[in-house]
């Protein structure tokens, strides 16, 4: 009798296990854990894809896609907006599995240069996901993007203010500030600046700042306003209108104070005033007052640092020296400071004409500071000093010198950002020493070895200039100022190059 009261609970259990099972199934558990599954082995799959770092085939790409397309013909958005079977927390979960899906299938196409097909996908994101806001948000954003490089530029324009107009400037509360939209209107200006049409970024600038206003006053003492204050900074100092970043500067320093580290307004502030206004004394009491008020933040070693080189500047050596030991002394954690306060400290002892002191302190940079941007112009430093004084001899030795220093690096240390630099401190040693086939040596293989480097195009410009006007190379030096507009054709430097190419030109015979 026992034995069959146990099997007649245990027969009720199994039918209570299968009744939980149904609802599950009913409930979309069981679409839920397969789209999951299906979604970790497509992402396994485009993860791989960002790590390979050779030419990847078109087969490859089309493998990964059709892996998200499955998930999103599976779960089509349509069907997940009408069916009632779901429980609506599985509902949301399998929106956001297809609507990733969807997105990565949209940064799939964009990756492989298939723009009008990445068009297409962004805007399924847009149309069937537009509830979503982070992946509607991101899909109009990345529209933009797609139609800038595209050279679409008017229907980028469109797509950028269709992101402001529909889009809140933060995720879900103003505690959460969305830094992309908010960097978006100074973006757009910038870029009509750098596309050379002044007019429209001058309405752009007036565009972002009135944008930008609003949300500051619309919410006023949350990150999002300081944020968009600050956004309102950058715009000024883009279009170096130096008074108004000081007095948004201000505003912003006040903001500070309800939230992040009110100080790095006032060393910014501090610093225009400085090197832009040159109002010195203006620029010492808000730095003096930065280390009086703010003793806990990580913008003192700076300060000081600037108090120095102002002192420098003026030609107070002795509280020159005096804010540079501070520097080393005090705020030794700060590499960065204490590097450049090492290098403003020897300068300070060659402006005095010690140059044995000089020196010296020179070395402490090599030593102490190795890699940083002061070590590396030391070797350089010292034979320009030779050179400059017509001490011949030394300056020779000095050259042979920094060539060895550089050059191990560059042996040392290939494709790095070290050896980056030392290959154009090299091509600097051969400048100062006039040699010119060894200074466009150096600079050629520098464009061969970093082709992706921002030292790409400088090196350009001065290698056209060294074969148009030290080796008589004219067709080379052409070469040199076409490849600039080339790689780079809204960059300022291509302006430049396209004048000396049409000058170039004129004068052939």
């Amino acid at each position: 009798m026992r034995r069959m009261v146990t099997d007649r609970r245990f027969g009720w259990l199994l039918m209570g296990l299968a009744l939980l099972v149904s609802c599950a199934r009913d409930e979309g558990i069981g679409d839920r854990y397969r789209a999951e599954q299906m979604y970790y082995r497509a992402s396994k799959l485009y993860q791989t894809l960002q790590i390979d770092q050779g030419e990847i085939s078109s087969e490859r790409f089309g493998r990964i896609r059709e892996s998200f397309r499955r998930i999103i013909e599976e779960y089509p958005a349509s069907t997940l907006d009408q069916t009632e079977e779901y429980d609506e927390t599985v509902r949301q979960e399998l929106f956001r599995i297809t609507g990733m899906s969807q997105l990565n299938l949209a940064d799939l196409f964009t990756q492989e240069g298939q723009i009008d097909s990445a068009i297409t996908a962004y805007r399924k994101v847009l149309s069937g996901y537009g509830h979503q806001r982070s992946l509607s948000s991101r899909a109009q954003y990345s529209l933009a993007l797609v139609y800038q490089s595209a050279d679409r530029w008017s229907e980028a324009v469109t797509a950028f203010e269709t992101l402001l107009e529909e889009y809140p400037p933060f995720r879900e509360t103003p505690q959460q500030p969305d830094e992309i939209i908010l960097n978006i209107p100074g973006y757009v200006a910038s870029t009509y600046l750098s596309r050379g049409d002044s007019a429209m970024a001058g309405q752009y600038f007036q565009k972002a700042h009135d944008f930008l206003s609003r949300v500051t006053e619309q919410w006023p003492q949350t990150p999002t306003a300081r944020m968009a204050q600050n956004q309102i900074v950058n715009a000024y100092i883009i279009q170096q209108r130096w008074s108004s970043a000081v007095s948004a500067l201000e505003r912003l320093a006040a903001m500070s104070e309800e939230g992040d580290d009110p100080a790095d307004a006032l060393f910014l502030m501090a610093t225009l005033y400085s090197e832009r206004l040159g109002d010195f004394d203006r620029a010492m009491g808000i730095y003096t007052d930065m280390l009086q008020r703010y003793p806990d933040s990580d913008k003192l070693g700076r300060a000081v640092l600037a108090m120095g080189q102002i002192h420098l500047q003026k030609g107070e050596l002795q509280e020159a020296r005096g804010a540079f030991g501070r520097v080393i002394e005090s705020y030794s954690d700060d590499h960065t400071a204490c590097a450049t306060a090492q290098y403003a400290l020897a300068l300070s002892y060659e402006f005095e004409g010690d140059w044995e002191k000089a020196l010296n302190e020179f070395r402490w940079v090599l030593d102490n500071y190795p890699g940083s941007r002061e070590a590396f112009a030391v070797p350089n430093h010292i034979f320009e000093h030779y050179r400059q004084y017509g001490e011949q001899e030394l300056a020779q030795t000095a050259y042979r010198q920094a060539l060895r220093t550089y050059s191990d690096i560059v042996t040392k240390r290939p494709g790095t950002p070290q050896a980056l630099q030392g290959q154009w401190h090299i091509a600097q040693a051969h400048i100062l020493m006039q040699s010119w086939e060894q200074a466009a040596a150096a600079l050629e293989q520098l464009v061969q070895d970093y082709p992706q480097s921002q030292q790409v195009l400088p090196a350009l410009m001065s290698l056209g200039e060294i074969y148009e006007l030290y080796l008589d190379r004219i067709d080379q030096a052409m070469g040199a100022y076409q490849m600039v507009v080339r790689l780079a054709p809204r960059n300022p430097y291509a302006s430049i190059a396209a004048e000396h190419v049409d000058r170039l030109q004129k004068a052939l015979p």
